[in-house]
């Protein structure tokens, strides 16, 4: 089924769409989802969750900018055009709401030029949204926000794709092996004895990374504090960029088939485990 989507914002992928204005086949089962991209590769991040989001339901999306922030990766006219505010949703309601990590982990939350608009975002999803799914650093950010769940730092850049067990029974992980693939990249890690297991259920971790995958009792709240959305060539695209910037980032764990950096190169096992999630979401949570 088709994705319904502001006429011109995707033009050169095989993503199938309907205009907004143009159609005529919507209806009160359409389902409706917001994302608030955060990340600066916008373009890339949009079409990454638009692939994962096709599903056999018609899907409409709404994309949110935060007004308090001008980025300095993307053009500005375009998000104009094609992406909304807060204000311009405020009083909208949602099946399910997405939010993405940005690169702003090592900033404190009243240094982020956006975060109280961020967290009037957060305070939106309470009351107006179904489910919403937080990733990477929005999951962080959220949690501490939500549930005062602090975070810390690590030394070296969690960075890779790393094997998880199920911890406990959860639609989201419906279809799944016992052991998946999570991609990360990320410089905080949660320590699974500061959260609450009555309010919170950890679906997924391991000693190396912490805790990864983490749902609300009413599963209001998924919080994926990695990168399932991730392209093939992502992970290999940021390790460039850090070491370009002359970051002592190491070579991503588990990537690359052998020790050559190299786009050819790559270990892209975490495909379906994001496609089965992203399912699972939309049909046991927001559907």
């Amino acid at each position: 089924m088709p994705i319904i989507l502001e006429d011109g914002l995707i033009t050169k992928e095989n993503i199938l769409t309907i205009d907004i204005e143009n159609s005529k086949e919507r209806n009160e089962k359409d389902i409706k989802i917001a994302i608030v991209n955060l990340m600066p590769n916008k373009e890339e991040t949009e079409i990454n969750l638009l692939k994962l989001l096709s599903s056999e339901y018609q899907i409409e999306v709404d994309f949110i900018r935060t007004q308090s922030y001008v980025s300095k990766n993307s053009d500005q006219q375009r998000l104009d055009k094609y992406y909304k505010t807060i204000n311009d949703i405020k009083n909208n309601k949602y099946d399910g709401l997405i939010v993405t990590g940005a690169p702003v982990e090592d900033r404190p939350y009243s240094d982020i030029a956006y975060w109280k608009e961020l967290t009037e975002i957060f305070d939106f999803a309470k009351t107006n949204v179904r489910s919403t799914l937080f990733l990477c650093w929005a999951a962080v950010a959220s949690l501490e926000y939500i549930y005062n769940i602090k975070s810390t730092f690590v030394e070296d850049k969690i960075f890779g794709i790393y094997e998880y067990e199920k911890n406990v029974d959860s639609k989201l992980l419906t279809g799944l092996d016992n052991r998946f693939i999570i991609p990360q990249s990320r410089y905080k890690k949660l320590d699974k004895n500061n959260i609450s297991t009555d309010e919170l259920k950890i679906l997924a971790e391991n000693k190396e990374t912490g805790v990864s995958l983490i749902e609300s009792a009413d599963s209001k709240f998924i919080f994926n504090l990695g990168h399932l959305e991730y392209s093939k060539e992502t992970l290999h695209n940021e390790y460039v960029r850090d070491i370009s910037k002359g970051l002592a980032t190491k070579i991503p764990r588990n990537y690359y088939i052998n020790s050559t950096a190299s786009i050819g190169n790559v270990n892209y096992s975490w495909k379906s485990t994001a496609k089965s999630l992203f399912k699972n979401w939309i049909n046991y949570y927001i559907f």
